[in-house]
């Protein structure tokens, strides 16, 4: 084979794994908008979590206990901002509460309360993620700084991370630099 013919082969792989990660790119964000998949904005008010699945299905028993060990009730209300219906019914009452990690896949929460003592604890751990998944991160920057010539250097761009393979990260990016007629890149960026 000649250079020639290497330089032909390597531009035609290059070419397939661009439109593949094209191709992923656009089903990902096709699916993540239909399927309401933007997180960005992420309500502050307090609301119940999905139950665990598994746990929907098991049965509710009744475990009789002298007494409850609470948090007091117009402190923590006040301080965490809590809604109108713990608020106002007395018969809500704050047993128990954590402040949980960030976690890019779902976590497991479990509140447990010791029957003789009374006092409410809330355990969690972390679902372990999926071997592939999609996902929907999305970066704007702005890069300034100087270069080996100490002449100034300003970047502005964009990355679009869609696919998730263990801890790769499969995305695209753009940028455009003050460089010597505003030069431009676009690609394909792999991360871990």
């Amino acid at each position: 084979m000649t250079s020639e013919s290497v330089k032909n082969w390597l531009i035609i792989v290059l070419i397939v794994m661009f439109m593949t990660a094209m191709g992923f790119a656009g089903y990902s964000g096709y699916k993540l908008w239909y399927s309401g998949g933007n997180t960005e904005n992420i309500p502050q008010e307090w609301t119940p979590p999905p139950e665990i699945r598994i746990v929907e299905k098991i049965k509710r028993v009744e475990v009789p206990v002298e007494k409850i060990v609470v948090v007091e009730k117009q402190v923590i209300v006040e301080k965490l901002n809590l809604p109108d219906w713990i608020k106002k019914n007395a018969n809500e009452q704050v047993v128990a509460t954590a402040v949980i990690e960030p976690y890019d896949g779902d976590m497991n929460v479990a509140s447990v309360i010791n029957t003789q003592t009374g006092v409410g604890t809330i355990v969690t751990t972390p679902v372990p993620m999926s071997l592939i998944s999609l996902e929907h991160k999305k970066d704007i920057y702005v890069r300034a700084g100087y270069d080996t010539h100490l002449e100034t250097q300003v970047s502005l761009g964009g990355r679009y991370k869609f696919l998730r393979v263990t801890n790769i990260h499969l995305g695209v990016y753009g940028e455009i630099s003050n460089r010597q007629s505003g030069e431009a890149a676009a690609g394909i960026e792999i991360s871990y």
